[in-house]
């Protein structure tokens, strides 16, 4: 059912409307009382029925404002359900004061391309599902909803002349995802009321964008946390007070990211935690006290940073561990409480890498273990924990490394054993634990190791050697 307005009093200057919502489909103009319940038939008698109610109460689930008219259909209403708008020639909503609660959605579209503000929505204080504000030209703020506590979802996406969100600073509750994209002019945003997201949250090609410092008081979010292509964002120092994420934390390829700063008080991540592509990054102090990720911990792409001041209260990974084209990082000495990784262990690129020392604690990888293209590390000592890899176990393009004692705990490989290109390589004793391998061992391109010495401890673990291109000329005891 949609609702018709009629006015009843004369509007004057300081004198208010005075209104109550008829059905449309309650016939045709005429008398007072004419339609359902006129005159006292059917079940409700004249003055009573749908077309007495004080405050469209029971108005259906979709208002469509695409005019004026429309708009005045629905002045003088406390509560809708959905409300679309799309409204080329409004420039503001005046008339919707007394709008308190919308049931269903609120949807402004980039159809209203006069709307310059949200006045009019200055009562409204709950949207039970969805409020969407997309694609709009002309709005440059949302003061209006100053008095919005809670909405079932919140989406603010490609408004190009958007400056300002403070009207939001009352809003304490999203109850599903929450997404700010490709809104060009936005140079910051806070929520200092919000408490609680319990879907994903998604900062998205904002271009302008310039920090992400606030958020003072927001303490869980039950999804994902996205902040991807906003180029001019800087430094990812707020979400202070944020405990817990459910899914994932991903920044990448924010061009001009200097800090990762926040995310202090997060002690558990449900999924993933991903930095890839932050070319320009110079301090990760971030995630303090960050003790396990349930999946995957990647950090690719970092530029100039030189070590990891934050991840210091890691203890598990419950997957991957993955750093990759790092090639100014020359430690890992915050990785010193981290345990175990169920998963995979993958270090490549790591040009500056001297050693390895910030790994002592680890005892176990559940999967493959890969220590690749780290130009500068000196030895592998910082391994002397370690005791099993459940798959394969590989070294390769690690220039420097001379001898691999830092391996003396390791027992079990459970898939092949593979070292490869290691050039200044001279022993392999660092293997004499080694109780079983579950594939083969290969030594390749290793041209000081005797080729002899790896054909060996193949024999003695039981297994076949790929042993090619070593020092074949030298002799072994």
């Amino acid at each position: 059912m949609r609702c018709s307005t009629v006015v009843y009093a004369a509007i004057v200057v300081g004198v208010a409307a005075v209104v109550a919502c008829a059905p449309v489909n309650g016939g045709d103009d005429g008398d007072e009382g004419e339609g359902e319940g006129a005159e006292g038939e059917g079940e409700e008698g004249e003055g009573e029925g749908e077309g007495d109610l004080p405050e469209c109460a029971r108005l259906g689930d979709d208002v469509v404002i695409e005019d004026a008219s429309d708009l005045a259909s629905v002045v003088g209403c406390t509560e809708l359900g959905d409300v679309l708008v799309g409204a080329p020639e409004l420039t503001s909503l005046a008339g919707l004061e007394s709008l308190v609660h919308i049931r269903g959605q609120l949807f402004i579209s980039g159809q209203s391309t006069s709307l310059m503000s949200l006045d009019g929505l200055n009562a409204l204080e709950t949207v039970d599902a969805q409020l969407v504000i997309q694609g709009t030209p002309a709005i440059t703020n949302v003061n209006a909803l100053a008095a919005l506590t809670s909405v079932g979802a919140l989406a603010i996406n490609g408004n190009d002349a958007l400056v300002d969100v403070s009207g939001l600073a009352g809003l304490t509750s999203i109850g599903g995802y929450f997404s700010v994209n490709n809104n060009d002019a936005l140079t910051s945003f806070d929520l200092p009321g919000l408490v609680d997201v319990l879907g994903d949250i998604s900062f998205n090609g904002n271009s302008a964008l310039e920090r992400l410092d606030g958020f003072a008081v927001l303490e869980s979010v039950g999804g994902s946390i996205n902040v991807v292509n906003n180029y001019g964002l800087t430094a990812v120092d707020g979400f202070n007070a944020l405990r817990s994420v459910g899914l994932t934390v991903e920044i990448r390829e924010n061009d001009a990211i200097l800090s990762i700063d926040g995310f202090n008080l997060v002690e558990e991540i449900g999924r993933d935690l991903n930095i890839l592509g932050e070319d320009a990054l110079q301090s990760l102090a971030g995630f303090g006290a960050l003790t396990n990720v349930g999946v995957m911990l990647q950090l690719r792409g970092l530029g100039p940073i030189t070590s990891i001041e934050g991840l210091s209260s890691l203890e598990r990974v419950g997957f991957t561990l993955a750093i990759g084209g790092a090639g100014d990082l020359t430690n890992l000495d915050n990785f010193s409480s981290v345990t175990e990784i169920a998963g995979f262990f993958d270090i490549g690129g790591a040009t500056s890498l001297v050693d390895v020392d910030g790994l002592s604690s680890l005892v176990s990888v559940g999967e493959g273990f890969i220590l690749s293209y780290a130009d500068s590390l000196q030895n592998v000592d910082g391994l002397s924990a370690l005791t099993s890899v459940g798959g394969d176990f590989s070294l390769g393009n690690n220039l420097l490394l001379t001898n691999l004692d830092g391996l003396g705990s390791l027992t079990t490989i459970g898939g092949d054993l593979t070292v490869t290109t290691m050039p200044a390589l001279v022993d392999i004793d660092g293997f004499a634990q080694l109780e079983s391998v579950g594939g083969e061992v290969v030594f390749d391109l290793c041209a000081q190791l005797a080729n002899c010495a790896a054909e060996a401890l193949a024999a003695r673990l039981g297994t076949t050697c790929t042993c090619t291109f070593n020092d074949e000329a030298a002799t072994c005891p």
